[in-house]
């Protein structure tokens, strides 16, 4: 667990730590609007993050992308909920 997940974390700060972390696969878990904001800003771009939402985001170094944004029911389903 990492101390710099509080609330309150940005893009930049995810960014920091996903570089920590070169070549791993990294859960990040966290509240609203927080996780809405990270996501939006790792992905350069606007999402509609969702509280209950999932979020991949694939690259590496300062360059990511979306690669898949579920709802909180579609993430749901998934789980055979």
């Amino acid at each position: 667990m990492e101390q710099s997940l509080s609330s309150g974390l940005t893009g930049e700060g995810a960014l920091e730590l996903v570089l920590r972390h070169p070549g791993e696969t990294l859960l990040l878990v966290g509240h609203m609007p927080d996780m809405a904001f990270i996501v939006g800003d790792l992905a350069s771009s606007r999402v509609g993050f969702r509280t209950g939402g999932l979020a991949e985001l694939r690259g590496g170094g300062t360059s990511w992308e979306l690669t898949t944004l579920l709802k909180p029911r579609e993430a749901k389903a998934i789980a055979g909920l």
